[in-house]
């Protein structure tokens, strides 16, 4: 039977079964805040925080910036864009009727006070907070949102790995996450060329070898069918090679407006969902055997 043939067959499930059984959301309540990430940030820059508590309350502001922009100098003053929820310092803006980047407003007490009226936070620096501690450790929450779009392919990643973990069949040694182009075997180096920077797992069985994408769309939008066509193209390289296989894992209900874009992937890639993931799970235990 010619390899292609091989490859088209290997999905034994029907898809009608593997589209209905697909999930809405592998959210779990972690998944909303990294609160460890958000007091890391917090704790990094505690003690200027410290010092511009100072500020707070203060009857006459330009007058206390002064104080401390003497005492302490201007770095300490560099991290008020974070007060305004903004990550990166060297963000474009006007001020002052020029473009500049936020960074230059902490060049003088007078370009500081500017700052701080301009973008509003002279209205929270009076009798509204009582520690920048507490006030910063809420932004980085809110900023921290903007994360979640990553979330939802790390906890299937995660799920992945425990899986494999729990089941004691495979090593270590035998399976490796994140792995580069630049470490994969020869072979498969060659028929992928610079078209794959990595791949999420590669597991290593007594038999065969398994190079794996694992990816969940909770929301409708273009990178479904972006990632589609692109592991439609991985998939047909592997076909060249007898004990490589490329496997995508796949899940979520951003599929359902892409029905036919999934269909045709199905039947020239190698698939699970999160439904039929524990069969993947007994091929690689069997082969181990």
């Amino acid at each position: 039977m010619p390899r292609e043939n091989l490859i088209q067959n290997v999905n034994q499930q029907d898809f009608e079964v593997f589209f209905s059984n697909l999930v809405p959301t592998n959210r779990t309540l972690d998944f909303y805040v990294d609160f460890n990430k958000c007091l890391k940030n917090k704790n990094e820059i505690s003690y200027q925080l410290y010092k511009l508590n100072y500020l707070l309350n203060k009857e006459n502001l330009l007058e206390a910036i002064k104080f401390i922009f003497n005492r302490e100098g201007s770095e300490v003053f560099n991290i008020l864009n974070l007060l305004i929820a903004v990550r990166d310092n060297r963000e474009n803006i006007i001020f002052d009727n020029q473009f500049v980047e936020i960074k230059e407003c902490f060049k003088t007490p007078e370009s500081v006070y500017k700052f701080i009226q301009d973008s509003g936070l002279e209205i929270i620096f009076k009798d509204n907070i009582k520690d920048l501690n507490d006030y910063v450790f809420g932004i980085e929450v809110g900023m921290d949102t903007n994360a979640r779009k990553n979330r939802s392919g790390k906890n299937m990643e995660n799920y992945f790995e425990n899986l494999l973990l729990r089941e004691k069949f495979i090593k270590n040694k035998d399976f490796y996450t994140q792995v580069k182009n630049n470490t994969l075997d020869e072979n498969v180096k060659k028929i992928l060329g610079i078209d794959v920077k990595k791949f999420d797992f590669v597991i290593r069985t007594k038999k065969n070898n398994y190079y794996i994408e694992i990816n969940f769309f909770g929301t409708n939008g273009s990178k479904p069918n972006e990632t589609d066509r692109s592991y439609i193209s991985i998939a047909q390289k592997f076909q060249n090679l007898k004990n490589d296989h490329f496997i995508w894992i796949t899940d979520g209900y951003g599929w359902k407006n892409s029905k036919n874009t999934l269909k045709e992937a199905y039947s020239k890639v190698c698939m699970y969902n999160l439904a039929n993931l524990n069969y993947f799970i007994e091929k690689l235990k069997n082969e181990n055997i």
